[in-house]
């Protein structure tokens, strides 16, 4: 089985420096898009696999890609549910308190229906049922909001396997916030 784990950074989202030894380019227009492109549509950027396994850039994993898989039962999209909030509008209600983006963006997703999840770490096997989905995340991100954990329940969401998060995730991943804060 072919599996590809990877991440994008972009800008000085995180210092790159910190994780790889080789230099950023700069091929897309903005840098919070930048890194929403491969992430949302792996298809259009991977090479073959059978399994690609997302994981943001500061998220280290501590189990084996098998390990993950495993754990997830092999899925055609897998996630850890969000640790704090349940549904989209709770999300869109602490974007709009921070003012992670435009308010306009953000309600365009009111109401809309689906499990929170926490977008770090995605699983998703190679199918043209996948990408299609992945297809519908990115044509939600690009007419509403680019806050991704607020458009996938809906959409990837739908075929996703959810598992828990306080308390499995531990085993599986150590995160740190952006800019280097460690949280675990």
């Amino acid at each position: 089985m072919d599996i590809i784990v990877y991440t994008c950074m972009s800008g000085d989202y995180d210092d790159i420096s910190n994780y790889l030894n080789i230099d950023p380019c700069d091929k897309f227009v903005t840098h919070r898009m930048k890194a929403k492109l491969p992430k949302i549509l792996p298809h259009k950027v991977l090479p073959e696999h059978d399994y690609s396994i997302w994981v943001d850039s500061n998220v280290t994993l501590k189990k084996t890609p098998e390990q993950l898989l495993e754990y997830f039962e092999y899925p055609d999209v897998g996630v850890f549910r969000h640790p704090v909030r349940k549904t989209i509008n709770d999300e869109i209600d602490i974007c709009n308190k921070w003012q992670l983006d435009n308010e306009k963006n953000l309600l365009y997703h009111m109401d809309k229906e689906g499990k929170l999840a926490w977008c770090g770490i995605i699983i998703r096997k190679n199918t043209h049922f996948v990408h299609a989905a992945c297809e519908g995340w990115w044509a939600e991100i690009c007419a509403g909001s680019s806050r991704d954990q607020i458009s996938f329940p809906y959409t990837l969401g739908k075929l996703a396997t959810y598992k828990g998060f306080l308390g499995d995730e531990t085993q599986f991943f150590t995160y740190i916030d952006h800019k280097g804060r460690r949280n675990q």
